[in-house]
């Protein structure tokens, strides 16, 4: 037998040494598959295109599609369910950490992995700037600034379970506490 031959002919063995793991039907794919046996461990692999198809290119991408797919609604699903969750906290007081600064906000992430915001226009005592380079909410006149994994004190302002959102607002203790 020719070496090409080899490579692309069915593995040749006695169905009765197989164990029913093993004994599943295999498609005839032509030169468009190798087929290997090394020990008890079959492998086929394709390598070129069936029936004008590109197999792999093709499954690789739906595959991937379809991982995104379930990562978006895993996603989704949980900032649903602790939107769900903070629904019933509406008006309590959490102790947080600045996990995120933007030109609108502050986000705050609680011991329970809820991330909420607290919107800059909520932040009533002095108008805040965002500083980039800094990662910061800086107070105009008062000098107060708020950074990157400072803890702070909010209270759960709203939750929105079509926009998946949490709003919070710094406690006045909070905020008396930073002057």
């Amino acid at each position: 037998m020719d070496e090409e031959t080899k490579s692309t002919a069915p593995a040749q063995d006695n169905d009765e040494k197989r164990s029913p793991c093993d004994q599943q039907q295999i498609v005839d794919l032509g030169s468009a598959v190798n087929h290997s046996k090394r020990g008890n461990i079959y492998t086929l692999t394709i390598v070129g295109q069936v029936e004008g198809h590109q197999v792999l290119p093709e499954t690789a991408k739906h595959a991937s599609e379809t991982e995104r797919r379930a990562d978006e609604a895993e996603r989704e699903t949980e900032k649903l369910k602790k939107v769900q969750y903070m629904e019933q906290h509406v008006g309590e007081t959490f102790e947080g950490v600045i996990s995120g600064i933007t030109h609108y906000g502050l986000y705050v992430e609680l011991p329970n992995t809820v991330e909420g915001l607290v919107h800059v226009n909520s932040l009533e005592d002095d108008y805040y700037e965002y500083d980039e380079d800094a990662y910061e909410l800086k107070g105009e006149h008062s000098g107060k600034s708020y950074r990157l994994g400072e803890r702070i004190k909010i209270y759960v302002k709203s939750t929105d379970r079509l926009c998946k959102t949490v709003d919070f607002a710094l406690t006045m203790s909070s905020a008396e506490e930073d002057k």
